[in-house]
């Protein structure tokens, strides 16, 4: 809206206040804005224990006995790409949040509780009663 009413007061003759923007959104083309933060809720939505006990696809992603996840895969989930999520923006969402971290290429989060990771990975050699045959 902000661009819109300084085009509008340009044409009008009128002087455009430059708006600020906050230092944690990121700038996408044509003027979109996307807040990292809400990018972070829904990751943590993801890898919340209500989710995960239900969610057999994301789990079936998760690299046995660590927990890693691939940024590409959540990347391509319907919300991610509602929200217009890029894997920097994922990667900026990891760093605000307690709750996941990134691998040392940046291309991999997972959940930083180990015991709440353990308890949701694949294990080698172990198949959990809810992992399909």
């Amino acid at each position: 809206v902000g661009h819109l009413e300084q085009m509008v007061q340009s044409f009008l003759g009128g002087c455009a206040v430059p708006q600020a923007r906050p230092n944690h959104m990121t700038t996408y083309p044509m003027g979109f804005n996307l807040d990292p933060r809400h990018v972070k809720t829904q990751l943590e939505f993801y890898f919340s224990d209500a989710n995960l006990m239900r969610d057999d696809y994301l789990k079936s992603f998760m690299m046995v006995d660590e927990g890693w996840v691939s940024l590409m895969l959540l990347q391509s989930f319907p919300r991610m790409q509602t929200l217009g999520a890029d894997l920097e923006v994922l990667r900026q969402a990891a760093f605000l949040s307690t709750q996941l971290e990134l691998d040392g290429t940046g291309m991999f989060m997972r959940l930083t509780d180990v015991e709440r990771r353990l308890r949701f990975a694949p294990r080698s050699g172990v198949r959990r009663p809810d992992q399909p045959r």
